[in-house]
């Protein structure tokens, strides 16, 4: 075997690493003097190397060395939006993450692109995903039975230490006792409901590349896993999942010559979704609180709407009103990346590249756009974490 040949299956195996480590957090944290407000941690704003960086770095300059014909043009889009985010440098509160999450976030993209370019062993993937949701049944159910973390090795791959009684944790109340809203290895049971959602779709829209038993075995962990998470957000858009996918079996006609009105549509409601939160009771405190946080940051946004914060620069604005609970990015995908981004570069890349991409779309990438629409309607993991992150650029990518 030559030189090209080792480089070659090493890159690919490092793109498996990347894919089997996805929804764990092994990694190292450096609390900076910005990632403290009002003399608490702010994990949304701290520093931390994940193994998944390194195993991305490796899989980037790997095909750096395999392929020395790059075009330049594949440079353009990352090129454009990190120079914006430094230029942002010059007025973001938050400059050491400004400088170190603009960098993750140009290599995440070539390396989105590169992934977009290849064609990896979809039996490889499909058996990588569904043990996944198997191995996050199994620990969510046990979390949920034990009402605590289970901790051990388990802690290495993101569990946190928790139970019943930690303050702020995610808890149900059925028949008149608390449960334990299980986490798994992520931040919060909504990322794992996510999570579990956007991984079933992309199963299931390739059922012909794949082991029916596996999957089925799949689909019946990643169901209970999101029972057990309570996540009504997850439930909800696993449902319009299952429409879609019954559309596309029964009514393809149907759902290709509409997919893009579809597409629209979640995104106007997912951008409306916070304003619309609005109008529901205040008794509930977790929609208060999503409800305080967005008019908050509504506050902010006459001098903020052009240029932006940088990245999450919206958590360390000074307002009174708010307590240290409320500094959490909005409960938005799309109104959060407003913020940090700003409309003015949001708008100008629109009409760049906005229609190239909307016209090279497949029906899968439009089936799992929606549904990131739809779960970024209501959350902002999939910009706040490196698990989101990561699985919705592999996710959109993956051929």
């Amino acid at each position: 075997m030559d030189k090209l040949q080792i480089l070659k299956k090493l890159q690919i195996l490092s793109f498996y690493l990347v894919l089997i480590l996805l929804p764990t957090q092994l990694g190292k944290h450096y609390w900076l003097s910005e990632s403290l407000v009002r003399g608490f941690r702010v994990d949304y704003v701290t520093i931390c190397f994940y193994l998944t960086d390194f195993l991305i770095l490796i899989f980037v300059s790997l095909e750096f060395l395999l392929n020395k014909k790059i075009k330049k043009q594949f440079f353009y889009l990352p090129l454009i939006i990190l120079t914006w985010n430094f230029i942002q440098l010059f007025w973001t509160p938050l400059k050491i993450f400004q400088v170190f999450f603009s960098v993750k976030v140009f290599i995440f993209l070539i390396f989105a692109l590169i992934v977009a370019r290849k064609k990896f062993n979809f039996s490889v993937i499909s058996k990588i995903f569904s043990f996944q949701l198997l191995f996050l049944f199994l620990l969510s159910l046990a979390q949920f039975l034990l009402t605590h973390s289970v901790d051990g090795i388990f802690y290495f791959l993101g569990e946190r230490r928790f139970n019943l009684l930690t303050p702020g944790i995610a808890q149900e109340n059925l028949g008149g006792r608390l449960w334990l809203r299980p986490y798994a290895t992520f931040s919060h049971p909504n990322v794992l409901a996510g999570y579990v959602v956007l991984v079933l779709t992309f199963l299931l829209l390739n059922l012909k590349k794949v082991n029916l038993k596996l999957v089925l075995i799949s689909l019946l962990a990643g169901i209970l896993t999101l029972m057990l998470t309570f996540s009504v957000a997850g439930m909800a858009v696993f449902l319009i999942a299952g429409i879609l996918l019954l559309l596309l079996k029964f009514k393809e006609g149907f759902l290709l010559q509409n997919s893009k009105k579809m597409l629209l549509l979640s995104l106007v409601f997912s951008f409306l979704a916070p304003i619309l939160l609005l109008l529901f009771s205040d008794n509930n405190e977790a929609v208060w609180l999503r409800n305080l946080i967005f008019l908050n940051n509504l506050q902010n946004l006459p001098q903020n709407f052009l240029l932006g914060v940088g990245w999450f620069g919206n958590l360390v604005l000074k307002n009174p009103n708010l307590s240290v609970k409320s500094v959490q990015p909005i409960h938005n995908f799309f109104w959060q990346l407003l913020f940090s981004v700003a409309i003015l570069p949001l708008a100008l890349l629109m009409v760049k590249y906005g229609r190239r991409f909307i016209n090279n779309l497949t029906k899968q990438q439009v089936i799992l756009l929606i549904l990131i629409c739809l779960l970024g309607a209501f959350d902002h993991y999939l910009l706040s974490s490196q698990q989101g992150i990561l699985l919705m650029l592999v996710l959109l990518c993956l051929k």
